[in-house]
């Protein structure tokens, strides 16, 4: 009999979770993504409205939810909020939301967040081409 497990995660924050809890399971340690050198710098790339978004590494966004300021940065092709990264603009939107108010229901990522253009906070739904 095998003690070995496979499966298939598709989700790459629950992926790195996993490899995370097994690497501590078997007494070893992991190196934290944040750590990892990376000199790809991949911009975060999405679809909305059946439109292509692309923001480049290191994109600061930034929403005003009821008063409190949120930001969040494109790291490595992801949004990162709060130190956890996250695959969609409207996952790191939520998580954020409810930092502010537990009542936050999810919202649409692509209008949540804003970027800096020419001095004037935009949704990033507005680069969509």
């Amino acid at each position: 009999m095998s003690n070995s497990i496979t499966f298939n995660v598709t989700d790459p924050v629950l992926a790195m979770r996993v490899a995370e809890l097994i690497a501590q399971y078997e007494g070893k340690t992991t190196t934290q993504a944040s750590d990892q050198p990376n000199d790809d710098k991949k911009p975060f790339v999405g679809i909305t409205n059946g439109r292509r978004v692309e923001l480049p590494h290191g994109e600061q966004l930034f929403h005003r939810y009821l008063g409190k300021e949120l930001y969040a940065t494109v790291e490595n092709g992801m949004i990162q909020f709060n130190k956890e990264i996250y695959d969609s603009p409207s996952k790191a939107a939520l998580v954020a939301g409810k930092t502010v108010s537990e009542s936050c229901h999810a919202p649409n990522g692509y209008k949540w967040w804003n970027v800096l253009r020419d001095g004037l906070w935009i949704p990033i739904e507005k680069l969509a081409k």
